[in-house]
C-alpha cells in the first residue's frame, strides 16, 4: 500500500482515479488545485504524486518543480488531456524528463494501475 496524492482540477477524473487506486489498497489524498496540493505536500509524506499538467492556478509544472526539489521526493506520474494552449502530447513532452511516468487522458483503469505499479516498484 502506498500513500498517493492525486491532483486534478476536473473532479470527475480526480474521483475516478481515487476510487480505482483505493480499490487497489492505496491510501489516497485528493486535491482539486495546485495550491491545495502544495499545502498537502508540505504537511504529509507521499510515496507517489499523480498530477494533471494544465490547471488554472498552480499548474502541474509548478507541482513537478516543487516535488523534484524536495528531499526524499515522491515519485511523480504526470497526466494530461490537453488544453487551450497545449495539446496533451505537448504538455506531456514538456515534463517527460522530470517525471517517472506519463498518462494521456483518457486512460483505462488497467493503464493507470499498471503505471502506478511500475512506478512504485522502482
Amino acid at each position: 500500500m502506498a500513500k498517493i496524492l492525486i491532483i486534478d482540477d476536473a473532479k470527475d477524473i480526480q474521483d475516478a482515479v481515487a476510487v480505482i487506486l483505493e480499490g487497489c489498497g492505496h491510501d489516497i489524498t485528493s486535491c482539486n488545485s495546485g495550491g491545495a496540493a502544495l499545502n498537502a505536500l508540505k504537511e504529509t509524506k507521499f510515496d507517489l504524486v499523480i498530477t494533471d499538467i494544465l490547471m488554472p492556478d498552480t499548474d502541474g509544472f509548478d507541482i513537478i518543480n516543487f516535488v523534484s526539489s524536495m528531499e526524499n521526493s515522491p515519485s511523480i506520474i504526470a497526466m494530461s488531456g490537453g488544453g487551450v494552449t497545449l495539446s496533451s502530447d505537448q504538455a506531456l513532452e514538456t515534463v517527460e524528463n522530470n517525471v517517472d511516468a506519463l498518462l494521456k487522458k483518457p486512460f483505462s483503469k488497467n493503464v493507470l494501475t499498471l503505471a502506478v505499479e511500475n512506478v512504485l516498484k522502482n
